[in-house]
């Protein structure tokens, strides 16, 4: 499937897996800014590593028809997620990116970007559409925000955070009464009533099956790679996550220090006690786990903490972890009590409809983002 835009110049489609190179190039072309510069990357097939994020995920390129130049690309990954108490299928927007020579020169190539993968989304029986914009990242903010006729509404939907956590917390003040193990057969019961209590709870909170957890999907986990949290004295399951390496195709990479940080780095195995990792060697890919598809009893905080705790203890072979929340919610309450660094996103519904019948109304329930997949 194919589209041109109105000049009949530049032509989109659902990128192969020939195109991974140049999607990495554009990838690895970010302008680093800031104390700390971090290449995030798609190593080694940016496709493939894309379509990793969801049950279906569309992957779009953009090329000038008269010189075949690449010009970009944005994806949208599918998965079932909860609506309302509902599951359904939901789309994130994620991963959009132009090639910095073009990033000028054709500004107008967006309406019709989003109009091709609007087509598709449609295709495919999706009504509810997300995605987020960092909130330092005020260009986009102004850009998409702005009502026009040629894009979909970008509705403001709340603020998401994600906390970065060193590895090996302290247990001090957790209860005793509660225990920390890997889940096995018979925990898959007790995890499918508290995964569906959390989508009854929480908008985007993912639809897990049992099949799912029986490796019988393409679920990318499976039952025995979750841990879950007990209460020693009658066994009953409070609360349960996953600890996910996505090393194999999906990486952070210290490219280096400047000002501050060039200091910090050199004193900083001496402030591990102070909660903030040890800052790694430039060039080196940063050694991290995120805490993926976690849920707990009724939100509760001491579950929370105890789960967290647990698992940067059980995983102390990686230097930090990240694990992210709704602001404000029990869980972003807690991380910010362990967490000295937050990277902040502001979240939006898109909207092709305007107004819509179907507009997903993500302010009756708090939202569940799955931190890894973003």
């Amino acid at each position: 499937m194919s589209y041109q835009n109105r000049s009949s110049r530049f032509k989109f489609e659902i990128a192969g897996e020939e195109y991974s190179s140049h999607i990495l190039r554009v990838l690895e072309e970010e302008d680093f800014k800031g104390g700390i510069s971090i290449l995030y990357t798609r190593r080694p097939n940016a496709v493939l590593s894309l379509k990793k994020e969801g049950e279906d995920v569309v992957v779009v390129i953009c090329r000038d028809r008269e010189t075949d130049d690449f010009i970009g690309f944005g994806a949208c990954a599918i998965n079932r997620l909860y609506i309302g108490g509902s599951v359904d299928k939901v789309g994130y927007i994620f991963a959009l990116g132009m090639a910095g020579e073009y990033r000028k020169k054709y500004p107008r190539l967006l309406p019709a970007a989003y109009e091709y993968m609007g087509d598709i989304l449609r295709g495919k029986g999706v009504e509810h559409v997300y995605t987020t914009i960092l909130s330092d990242n005020k260009d986009a903010q102004n850009m998409f925000e702005k009502k026009r006729k040629s894009m979909p509404d970008y509705n403001y939907a709340g603020d998401y955070s994600v906390h970065c956590i060193r590895t090996n917390l302290s247990e001090k003040g957790l209860h005793n009464d509660l225990e920390l193990s890997q889940a096995c057969e018979s925990d898959v019961e007790p995890m499918l009533g508290i995964f569906k209590e959390q989508g009854m709870l929480h908008d985007f909170y993912p639809a897990i099956s049992r099949e799912d957890l029986y490796g019988e999907t393409d679920f990318p986990l499976k039952y025995s790679d979750f841990y879950v949290l007990k209460d020693k004295s009658t066994g009953k399951l409070l609360a349960c996550a996953a600890a996910w390496d996505q090393s194999e195709y999906k990486q952070h990479i210290l490219m280096g220090y400047k000002g501050r940080y060039r200091v910090l780095k050199a004193v900083s195995p001496l402030l591990s006690s102070l909660g903030i990792p040890r800052m790694p060697k430039p060039g080196s890919a940063l050694r991290y786990f995120t805490v993926s598809f976690y849920a707990a009893s009724e939100d509760n905080a001491q579950y929370i903490r105890a789960l967290v705790t647990g698992l940067s203890r059980i995983k102390k072979e990686f230097d930090y972890f990240i694990m992210g929340a709704s602001n404000g919610s029990e869980v972003d309450v807690v991380l910010r009590g362990m967490s000295p660094i937050v990277y902040s996103s502001r979240v939006y519904t898109v909207d092709w409809k305007k107004p819509s019948a179907g507009k997903c109304e993500t302010d009756r329930k708090q939202i569940y983002l799955e931190c890894a997949r973003l």
